[in-house]
Formats: structure tokens, C-alpha cells, sequence
């Protein structure tokens, strides 16, 4: 009884401590109303994306692929919106496709809204947040499949970048650059309009 006991103990101090960690990462993410930040994506096969990164709370999220490609993806609520530029073509889905998309939530605890994998600081001063989704949140199984990592500069505090993990550990990292927060964000920046309509309406 007396070994289980310390086992017990070890653990629930392992946990609040981590806890406290957490906090500070969580008082960043919540004292933050608003995101603007460009972004490159760096793929597996060492590909690049150049783009624009908007964060609107609560719920708003929009990425904004300027080249090679352009495209965005648009998160409102629950809804999900993929826009192609060149083929002036849009697909649909639900927010929760997005890992990410708890970010964009109105208060944040990273250890309800997701699973914490671990977190370690390195010695050039950044700490990494690494989370698995928690599927009691979500009716996607397969969400869970993935995993994000946060990576974040101490000194001041910051974003840094964020890492999407596939099942085989295959690495996708936005890094950001000119991040700057609590700037007024137009609702519209949000919203992409159903270009079959548009082009129902055209006058030929």
C-alpha cells in the first residue's frame, strides 16, 4: 500500500505540474483576440507555401495560400470552406477537419481541449507543446489519427509555428513570421461566397 501510495503521489504531482506549465501557454492563447501573421508551410517532400494567416475569436480562422498555389481554407463556427482561386471552385466540411481549429476558440485549455503527448523546452529557448486531438470532443474517429505540436518562443512569448503529424510521421510545419495580435479583423475576411451562385448571376 505504502509503494502504491507513492506512485499515486508521483503521478498527481507529474500532472500539476505540467498543469502549471500549461497555464502560461493557455493565458497567451486566451489574452488573444485576434491573430494576423504571414506564414510559409513547409511539406514533407521539403515543398513550400507562402501565405496569410488570420485568427478572429470566438471560431474564425482563415488561411490564405498566396503561391505557389492559391487557395484558402476558411473556418466560421462550424463550417469549413476549402476555395480554389484558379478554378474558382469551393468544397465544404465541418471545422473539426482542421486540427488546429480549437485555436480559434473563445477560452482555451490545451489539457481539456486536447490530449497532451508532452512538453519540452529546448535549448534555443522555444517550448514544444505536443497534443493528440481528444475524440470525446468530436464525432470524426479518425481525428485522432493526427497529432499537432505548438512550438512557441519564450522570450517574449510567441507563436511560433505550428506542426501537423499524419499517422506515419510524416511532418507539415507553418512557420510565422510579422504575427502580430488584437487587431480589428473585418467578419467578412471570414466568409467565402458560394462561387456556383456567383456564377448563376453572371450576365453574359
Amino acid at each position: 500500500m505504502y509503494f502504491l501510495a507513492i506512485i499515486i503521489y508521483f503521478f498527481l504531482t507529474t500532472f500539476a505540474f505540467a498543469d502549471d506549465e500549461l497555464s502560461v501557454y493557455n493565458d497567451y492563447l486566451n489574452k488573444m483576440s485576434s491573430i494576423e501573421a504571414e506564414f510559409v508551410q513547409i511539406s514533407p517532400d521539403g515543398s513550400q507555401q507562402f501565405g496569410k494567416f488570420y485568427l478572429k475569436k470566438p471560431g474564425k480562422m482563415r488561411w490564405d495560400y498566396q503561391r505557389p498555389k492559391q487557395f484558402s481554407i476558411v473556418i466560421n463556427g462550424n463550417k469549413l470552406t476549402h476555395y480554389d482561386k484558379q478554378l474558382d471552385e469551393a468544397s465544404y466540411g465541418k471545422s473539426e477537419e482542421i486540427a488546429v481549429h480549437f485555436l480559434a476558440k473563445k477560452e482555451i485549455n490545451l489539457a481539456k481541449d486536447m490530449n497532451v503527448i508532452s512538453l519540452n523546452s529546448a535549448v534555443d529557448g522555444t517550448t514544444h507543446i505536443t497534443l493528440k486531438p481528444n475524440t470525446s470532443n468530436s464525432k470524426n474517429k479518425d481525428y485522432e489519427k493526427y497529432k499537432v505540436q505548438l512550438i512557441f518562443k519564450n522570450k517574449p512569448l510567441s507563436l511560433l509555428d505550428i506542426v501537423m503529424i499524419t499517422p506515419d510521421n510524416q511532418y507539415t510545419r507553418l512557420n510565422f513570421t510579422k504575427l502580430v495580435t488584437d487587431i480589428k479583423l473585418d467578419n467578412k475576411l471570414f466568409f467565402i461566397a458560394d462561387p456556383r451562385l456567383s456564377r448563376q448571376t453572371k450576365i453574359y
